[in-house]
């Protein structure tokens, strides 16, 4: 009957695919058996697909993976009670009945953590009794604990002693078991400190970049962390600064351009690290405002053996069209008009060399100035949304200067939307002549006392003809009532 069992666990072992097979025995006692477990790591969906262990060793090339956990419960009364309950008497089925089972009651005998062992990566030895309660042991390993990039936990392995290679030769150990991993890919994530809904010319904008290095590190040949940005955003590469748990690091060539830059991080001293965050920050700054209420797009890749993550962030800026016209004849534009900008905190807008300032001093020589062209168009590029006006310095000829402020918003396509245009007007002055001087105090009195002043004046002759006609009248009434009172009394 045992040689039947023992036929019946080989084909278990077999068809597990968990065992390799080892050479001569290694326990230091003949009642031990030696296992050696070899954790492997595979990239997130890069497990490679079952197959039957024949020995050959096929995945010692794989990488090995450190501090992972693994727990081992003696089961062998619960294999030996399922076989003898079981009709076909299937070892294999047994086998996979055991796995996932409830081992809050069973024997705890051993854990190990997966570790450097022999230059490997990843590998775990226990040592345990060939015997269990007079019976061929048979043992559970239960992956209990692993990092936190590692994507599901390996399924359980369960091992019946004895073992018997294909061509029926005990082993006598050790025995080695393959538990296999897959690892997410790694976290990154970038993001715009302290971020605007707009940003102005010369405006500096902080960027920062993170990851976490992962457990399976020594999987991979190739660690790249690069950004790139529109041609709008101008890369202060002294500003860049690598840390590792918050500490500067070094550990790696750097690369730059105008609008970005590229970090190779040296695989050998970065495994030093696995497990802790990657901090990348640097500043970019908007010095070209052509894309106005258009997305300014900054990406970055992180890439590896096995994939590239990509992550971007957009910032934008705002604009305003103005259109320079007769305050009567709206039609009729007018060119040459000079405006200066001011914000809702009174402070006059200075151009620098591709930066736009704020300053209290209206007289500052490089205040920035708009001119209406030919057209009557003129426009302001490069402002973070929010509330300004126009001050007018300079009205087009014939025209007077406009004494008010011109009130105007930047908001999001305020610069792209045609219905946006501002028409800001202007009136004519009045041509010389027309306006009637008035006389000097001298030449009223001269007026007044001169001989024209004996003759009325045209209203006042006309009336004192009103007066008379209406005197006139008056008589006639009164000498007519006084008749026909005369005639009654007779």
């Amino acid at each position: 009957m045992k040689k039947f069992i023992r036929s019946l666990m080989m084909l278990a072992i077999l068809f597990s695919g968990f065992l390799g097979m080892g050479g001569q025995a290694d326990a230091a006692e003949t009642d031990t058996m030696a296992f050696t477990l070899h954790k492997l790591v595979f990239p997130e969906n890069g497990m490679p697909k079952a197959s039957q262990n024949e020995g050959d060793e096929r995945l010692k090339d794989y990488d090995g993976l450190n501090g992972v956990t693994f727990d081992v419960y003696d089961v062998t009364a619960d294999f030996y009670r399922l076989l003898a309950e079981s009709e076909e008497k299937d070892a294999k089925k047994v086998q996979s009945e055991l796995q996932n089972m409830d081992v809050s009651d069973r024997t705890f005998l051993a854990q190990q953590v997966t570790a450097t062992i022999g230059g490997k990566d990843g590998v775990a030895e226990f040592h345990l009794p060939k015997l269990s309660g007079g019976e061929d042991a048979v043992y559970l390993f239960r992956e209990s604990a692993a990092p936190s990039d590692v994507k599901s936990k390996a399924v359980d392995m369960v091992v019946a002693l004895p073992i018997i290679d294909p061509v029926g030769e005990l082993l006598e150990g050790p025995i080695h078991l393959y538990p296999k991993n897959e690892i997410v890919h790694p976290p990154f994530e970038k993001k715009i400190l302290g971020q605007q809904p707009s940003y102005q010319l010369g405006e500096p904008i902080m960027y920062e970049l993170t990851t976490k290095l992962p457990s399976s590190l020594s999987m991979y040949t190739k660690f790249l962390i690069s950004d790139q940005a529109d041609e709008s955003l101008l890369l202060d590469a002294q500003s860049i600064v690598v840390k590792t748990a918050d500490e500067n690091y070094d550990g790696y060539q750097l690369a730059t351009s105008d609008h970005g830059f590229t970090l190779n991080f040296d695989l050998a001293k970065l495994k030093a690290h696995i497990g802790k965050k990657i901090t990348i920050s640097y500043t970019m700054t908007l010095k070209d405002p052509s894309k106005v209420d258009q997305d300014i797009i900054n990406q970055a890749e992180l890439e590896t053996d096995f994939d590239t993550i990509v992550r971007e962030r957009k910032v934008k800026t705002g604009g305003k069209k103005f259109i320079k016209v007769d305050a009567i004849e709206k039609d009729h534009v007018l060119s040459d008009a000079v405006f200066i900008v001011k914000n809702a905190k009174g402070e006059y807008l200075l151009e620098g060399e591709k930066e736009y300032q704020w300053t209290k001093k209206k007289e500052e020589a490089s205040l920035l100035k708009r001119t209406s062209n030919k057209d009557g168009f003129f426009e302001i590029k490069g402002l973070r949304y929010g509330s300004y006006s126009l001050e007018e310095i300079k009205a087009p000829d014939g025209y007077l200067v406009s004494k008010k402020e011109i009130p105007f918003e930047i908001s999001e396509n305020s610069y792209t939307f045609s219905k946006g245009i501002l028409q800001v007007v202007n009136q004519k002055e009045t041509p010389p002549g027309k306006q009637t001087e008035k006389p000097s105090p001298t030449e009223t009195k001269k007026l007044a006392t001169g001989p024209l002043a004996q003759y009325p004046k045209m209203n006042d002759t006309r009336n004192l003809l009103f007066i008379l006609i209406g005197g006139s009248l008056v008589v006639v009434v009164i000498v007519l009532a006084f008749k026909r009172k005369t005639r009654r009394s007779e």
